[in-house]
């Protein structure tokens, strides 16, 4: 498992935008973001950068974020992650796809480095019905 001293930022600097990265507090009971790049930023809706997860106010962010940390830290190994989430109407979808990666010596994960990119998709948005007056004669 490489350790955070192993990742050259100037080698994953046009991902900068896309990465996050946290500090394993007290086993995996907590976490600290210590980067999070503009994109997820965006795409989360606020900026928690030194925050600590448990001071997350919306319960769906430390669920959504909490889970694969959690098990980054449980298992050791990397974790790949899809799924969808809704945009600013019924009719945009974004998709997520992201990799977190266990950070630290052999046998202890320390930190998280992840990965998380959106694809904002529109759906297709109905077409209204219209249906011209014919008047009873």
């Amino acid at each position: 498992m490489p350790n955070r001293a192993d990742i050259a930022l100037a080698a994953i600097k046009k991902f900068l935008r896309h990465v996050h990265l946290y500090e394993v507090i007290d086993g995996g009971r907590d976490f600290r973001n210590r980067v999070m790049g503009t994109d997820v930023f965006i795409g989360k809706g606020t900026d928690s950068t030194g925050k600590l997860l448990s001071e997350e106010t919306c319960e769906g962010a430390r669920t959504r974020l909490g889970l694969p940390l959690r098990r980054v830290v449980d298992t050791g190994v990397p974790l790949r992650a899809l799924t969808q989430r809704p945009g600013k109407n019924e009719y945009h979808v974004f998709d997520i796809e992201s990799i977190w990666l266990p950070l630290g010596a052999p046998g202890s994960v320390d930190q998280v480095l992840a990965m998380t990119i959106y694809t904002p998709r529109s759906l297709m948005v109905p077409q209204a019905r219209t249906t011209a007056f014919q008047p009873n004669v």
